[in-house]
């Protein structure tokens, strides 16, 4: 948990207390450059133009399989995708469905490079800027005058927040000069239009959807602000000002209670900070992540917390989990907080979601994806209604189920391959996240490149290989887990060493025509213990570790739910006549699964044969071995592991040698165990009922 005075300016080179596993640290940033009383103060890091980086080795295999998944293919089978849909053609149907898909798309087309992909992105790009009308508006006519049951009408502008960034990223690729136009027309229309039309929320029933524009107002306001760089026109000002007042206000302690919505509500302030230069809204991104995590992530490993959809009364068991969309939105901010700060806490959060978290959102192919990812889940079933928020199936994965998360859940992994450089103030390149890459910044004879290997996440190895850096400084974040960090030439000299972690490390030059630079770091296996109910995680380095449970991976037919009176479940099958019936992925478990660790002995670490197909159970790159014993108090809940209660707890079965592998390699995932204790005095667990009827469980949590 980090903490900030409202006095800290996001823009000084302020030095920040920070805790990470209850142990404190010191994060140095990189100074922004001096703010001059521009319109926008500066930002501490500038984002390298997108295709600056091509992803190699294991993240341009897995963007690969990307293109050929669920983003790169899913024009071709989702219905909101048609060439009859409203930002194809102004007269049909569209929403949000649209521009999260393009956005991802986009990117991950520019990254690797895919000719279908480009051709496919232009098609699209070319398409939304015909639908542009006189006035400014473009996109689905009938958004622009939205009639709602109390008569009123207003103009829904949510989907244009994000279609803003899928058009700018093609803008980045082409520099197509329209883009801008567009969106500065745009902005003007949304300046006239008057307060009753412009992001109401109060008007009353109608159609869900307008409200939405209201919770995530200020989504748009990073990308106003680079408009505004781009073309130096004010109106993106008096928008990016006009949407920040309107923004929904904060709650009464908590932000949000819907976890997308937290995932980008909880930036926008210190977003606008840029604008405004308000001290108290720099640390307001910081105040709203930390307040978050400590009530609803205080057991969940590496950025996960416990909403499924929306937070519930009671509810912060591991057991619960997180909507796949947040990935991508946690990963988005996180992006441009750290840009704007400079600070390498925003790097750390970041890989934690990427390397833990997301891809066991997805099956391994990137094909179909699952709505609810929880640290503990040991069974990936269509036919049990678990205990989360929404009605099943929300657990097994689809390629056609789960609106939202099959358009935009992809986003993560894009925006993270395009963060992993920024360029200081001073030119220097900072190297924000670790992962395999070659890159180029500048041009003519001021063009440097680089490439990156490594199989980090899963090895603490680097290799950085860099051409004509002239005299460009070097910053390399020491990760907040690296107990120790250095840097040698050619494998030979040392250039840096440090073990203070959480901090840049600067290396200046001038450089060699041609340099390489091995960067090697020390990891620790260590048991994080959360203090809830003193559990523990098995983590290593940037990875958290989950059991091995054996993982059975089949298909079945998307199942029909009814309920009783007293919402009992009924699950029906039905026939699968024809092959027409939608299918679904499971993974159920095939072994044990509860299971207490004994702690006297810390745990044994090993390497294993690699494969750039690296999130996958039958290739986990490393493994860890933990000494434990079957805990038979520990039952099976609504199908899922029963919520964790105090620990240690008295045990007397035999204790195993327990198999752990990287949590974001396990589709069935125990990451939060108990602790075994044979102290007759530890303490006992209490039986619970094997179901729940969903009129019984906890309600949404109203804040």
């Amino acid at each position: 948990m980090k903490t900030f005075s409202a006095a800290v300016a996001v823009l000084a080179a302020a030095v920040i207390s920070t805790a990470y596993a209850g142990e404190a640290r010191t994060y140095a940033k990189i100074p922004a450059p001096e703010d001059k009383g521009g319109a926008l103060a500066p930002e501490a890091l500038n984002a390298l133009p997108l295709g600056s980086i091509r992803p190699t080795g294991w993240l341009g295999h897995q963007l690969d399989l990307l293109t050929e998944g669920l983003v790169g293919r899913l024009y071709e089978t989702s219905d909101f995708l048609r060439d009859d849909n409203g930002w194809l053609n102004a007269d049909g149907e569209g929403w949000e469905e649209q521009p999260y898909w393009l956005r991802s798309f986009v990117k991950l087309a520019v990254l690797t490079g895919n000719r279908r992909c480009l051709d496919v992105a232009k098609k699209w790009v070319e398409a939304v800027i015909a639908t542009a009308d006189t006035d400014g508006w473009y996109g689905p006519k009938k958004l622009k005058a939205f009639t709602t049951k109390d008569g009123r009408v207003i103009s829904d502008i949510w989907p244009h927040m994000v279609m803003g960034e899928a058009l700018l990223a093609w803008h980045d690729h082409t520099g197509d000069a329209r883009i801008p136009e567009l969106l500065a027309a745009f902005a003007r229309y949304c300046n006239r239009l008057d307060s009753s039309r412009f992001l109401r929320r109060d008007a009353e029933g109608g159609n869900w959807h307008y409200a939405v524009q209201c919770d995530r107002a200020c989504d748009w306001i990073p990308s106003l602000h680079r408009l505004y760089g781009i073309t130096g026109d004010a109106a993106f000002l008096k928008l990016a000002e006009r949407s920040y007042i309107r923004r929904r206000r904060n709650g009464t302690t908590f932000l949000d209670n819907h976890t997308v919505n937290f995932a980008q509500r909880f930036a926008y302030e210190t977003y606008y900070s840029r604008q405004s230069r308000d001290p108290a809204q720099c640390g307001s991104a910081e105040y709203w992540y930390s307040l978050h995590m400590l009530g609803w992530g205080s057991d969940h490993p590496r950025g996960a917390f416990a909403a499924d959809e929306c937070a519930r009364v009671g509810c912060r068991d591991p057991r619960y989990g997180t909507e796949s969309c947040t990935w991508g939105e946690f990963t988005r901010a996180f992006d441009i907080l750290g840009r704007l700060s400079g600070d390498p806490v925003y790097a750390d959060r970041a890989e934690d979601v990427i390397f833990n978290n997301y891809p066991a959102a997805y099956t391994p192919d990137w094909k179909r994806v699952h709505y609810i990812t929880a640290p503990n889940q040991i069974s990936l079933d269509a036919g049990t209604d678990h205990n989360y928020f929404n009605r099943a199936p929300q657990a097994a994965y689809s390629d056609k189920l789960y609106r939202c998360c099959r358009h935009n859940a992809a986003h993560a992994l894009p925006v993270f391959t395009e963060g992993l450089v920024c360029e200081t103030s001073g030119g220097g390149l900072a190297f924000r996240m670790y992962a395999p890459h070659a890159g180029t910044i500048g041009s003519g004879k001021g063009k440097t490149s680089w490439n990156l290997e490594t199989r980090y996440p899963f090895r603490e190895r680097l290799t950085l290989t860099l051409e004509n850096a002239g005299t460009r400084g070097l910053w390399l974040r020491v990760p907040r887990w690296a107990k120790e960090f250095e840097v040698g030439r050619d494998g030979k000299e040392t250039l840096a060493k440090t073990r203070e972690a959480g901090v840049w490390l600067k290396l200046e030059g001038p450089w060699n025509a041609k340099e390489t630079l091995v960067i090697a770091m020390k990891a620790e296996t260590v048991y994080t213990r959360w203090p809830r109910t003193h559990a523990v995680t098995v983590d290593r380095g940037p990875l958290s570790y989950s059991l091995a449970v054996p993982e059975i991976m089949r298909e079945c037919v998307q199942p029909t739910f009814s309920y009783s009176a007293d919402e009992v479940v009924q699950i029906k099958f039905p026939e699968d006549a024809g092959g027409t019936a939608t299918r679904m992925t499971e993974i159920v478990p095939g072994g044990d699964w509860n299971y207490a660790l004994d702690l006297s002995a810390p745990p044994e670490f090993h390497v294993r044969d690699w494969s750039d197909d690296c999130f996958t159970a039958s290739n986990a790159p490393c493994e860890m071995f933990v000494k434990g014993c079957r805990l038979k108090a520990w039952t099976l809940q609504d199908h899922q592991p029963a919520a964790l209660q105090e620990s240690p707890v008295y045990v007397t079965a035999p204790f195993e040698r327990l198999r752990f592998i990287p949590l974001g390699c396990a589709r069935l995932r125990l990451s939060v165990l108990p602790v075994a204790s044979r102290d007759e005095k530890a303490a006992r667990w209490e039986k619970v009922p094997e179901t729940t009827k969903r009129s019984e469980r906890p309600k949404i949590f109203r804040w």
